[in-house]
């Protein structure tokens, strides 16, 4: 005669329990460190967005001036947000364009560091012509 032996498996090994356990560690490893480069990029386009602002509102402090009012020089100054110090400096050159003859181009540079005190910077220019 022959017997069928029937295996009755209940419950998972020691084996599979450490193999599943590790699988999951290792996608909450790679979870945590996504979300650690998620905030520090976060971070680094809030500044930068800061910064742009920044130096938008310099260059918006041109536009009631006439173009004989804006003078030809570099200014500078800092300006403090979010713990952070923002360094801008506002440059003015005269140029000369074939189709506008010429103008002044107004150029705004913000710079920052980062938390790894990295220099950041943002640049923004315009130009304002006599007519």
């Amino acid at each position: 005669m022959i017997f069928n032996r029937v295996r009755n498996n209940q419950g998972f090994s020691l084996i599979e329990v450490l193999v599943s356990l590790a699988i999951v560690a290792v996608a909450v490893l790679a979870m945590i460190k996504m979300q650690s480069y998620y905030e520090r990029e976060g971070e680094t386009a809030a500044k930068g967005l800061m910064a742009i602002q920044i130096g938008e509102n310099q260059l918006e402090l041109m536009k009631p001036l006439s173009y004989a009012d804006i003078s030809l020089n570099v200014i500078s100054g800092t300006v403090s947000r979010a713990g952070t110090a923002f360094d801008w400096q506002q440059a003015v050159r005269s140029k000369t364009l074939a189709t506008a003859g010429d103008v002044k181009q107004i150029e705004v540079t913000v710079t920052w560091e980062d938390r790894w005190q990295q220099p950041q910077s943002v640049s923004l220019a315009t130009i304002r012509t006599q007519y």
